[in-house]
């Protein structure tokens, strides 16, 4: 094996095949089941292919799914070309509501088993100084499911009741450090967790240490795999990758891709055609696939600003609409996705946390500027602690 497979290949197909019962939302217009599925597809392509052909050397994972439903609530307060930008790419075209859509991810994906979850909780944490619009407030929490916290931003504490909650909802995988600051209007949270076990588990008896090759031509010693032979079994051969999947009882299913010899990761994703390949293309064939799985515990932190930036969403870093949340000018100061995967011979544990901070951007008056050149005789003052005059001088000739 090259190189270890991206979380993105491991939960992608999954997250986007998973039925079960559903919180659902209840929209006006459901659109035709297909087509949404295809506009969420489009933007899921769209956004992994722009973040793994980064070819970074350490792990990478990021989770469509969370920044979606995060973006989703955004969008319940943006106007103008904020607006028209985030239609675009969550629903394919300027115009285009998307907001059926989100219902129909939210309602096909929810699963709440004994064994298989995979639960979106959303979330508002607003500034009680700087009041939202309560149009907004209220279809954050009824169109998207969303709790809302009237916070002090400026309370040092608020850091870990946000951590408590989306511990809470990742069942402890992901505690991130967020501290609003006092000049944010608000943050908008989406934590997605994930868990299944394997349809048919990896016998631990069968995991063995051995070498793992380094992108950079190194090697890490002592990886623990997972070992089985399955046989008669289906898997594909495409253009520069093999891919195998591996069921779960939920009724999804981690679909595992090896490039070819000489072949990136990075080169599967380097369009959003050429990863779409790399998950769903290639040649179906049937034989015996004996599988060599590490064992994993992998996470990472994304700035998403570039990235969105890249995607046409560069409005709402500089000049966003967001008139809908508020009559104060806004911006979006961040968005962060927190990730982690963990696969083991009996299960597969999966979590992400994008948070989208939003901070007032009232327009800076230019400054006056006076001149303090002391080029001439000045005097100076020396207070006390107490506010008292304790030496005052003239400076003539220093």
């Amino acid at each position: 094996m090259k190189r270890i497979i991206q979380g993105l290949a491991l939960t992608l197909a999954a997250l986007l095949g998973l039925q079960g019962t559903a919180l659902a939302f209840t929209p006006a217009i459901v659109p035709p089941p297909q087509a949404w599925r295809e506009r969420y597809q489009s933007f899921s392509l769209k956004l992994a292919s722009q973040y793994l052909q980064q070819a970074e050397q350490d792990n990478q994972i990021v989770s469509p799914m969370s920044l979606y439903l995060a973006l989703g609530m955004l969008a319940e307060g943006a106007r103008g070309q904020t607006l028209t930008d985030l239609q675009t790419l969550l629903a394919g075209a300027a115009g285009s509501p998307f907001g059926p859509d989100m219902a129909q991810l939210w309602d096909s994906a929810y699963l709440d088993g004994d064994i298989a979850r995979l639960i979106p909780a959303n979330s508002l944490w607003m500034n009680k100084k700087l009041p939202l619009k309560e149009a907004y407030i209220q279809g954050v929490r009824q169109g998207h499911h969303a709790e809302v916290f009237s916070e002090d931003f400026a309370d040092s504490a608020l850091s870990e009741r946000i951590k408590a909650w989306v511990s809470r909802k990742t069942e402890g995988l992901i505690q991130p450090e967020l501290q609003p600051s006092p000049a944010d209007m608000m943050m908008l949270i989406n934590a997605l967790y994930f868990q299944d076990k394997w349809l048919i588990p990896f016998d631990k008896a069968y995991t063995q240490a051995d070498v793992f090759h380094l992108a950079d031509g190194g090697e890490k010693p002592n990886v623990p795999y997972m070992h089985r032979l399955d046989r008669d079994t289906d898997y594909v051969r495409g253009e520069g990758f093999l891919r195998a999947d591996l069921a779960l009882t939920g009724g999804g299913k981690v679909s595992l891709i090896l490039p070819d010899e000489g072949i990136t990761p990075a080169e599967l994703a380097g369009s959003p055609e050429r990863l779409s390949e790399a998950l769903t293309g290639g040649t179906r064939e049937q034989g015996n696939v004996s599988w060599q799985v590490p064992r994993v515990d992998i996470k990472n932190s994304i700035n998403m600003n570039d990235m969105l930036t890249a995607l046409g969403l560069g409005s709402l870093f500089s000049e966003a609409d967001l008139s809908g949340i508020s009559d104060a000018e806004a911006t979006v100061s961040q968005v962060r996705q927190d990730n982690r995967i963990l696969l083991d011979e009996v299960e597969v544990k999966a979590a992400s946390v994008t948070v989208i901070g939003v901070a007032m951007s009232a327009p800076m008056e230019k400054p006056v500027v006076v001149d303090m050149h002391l080029t001439r005789p000045y005097m100076m003052a020396i207070y006390a602690r107490g506010g008292e005059l304790a030496f005052i001088a003239a400076v003539n000739n220093p």
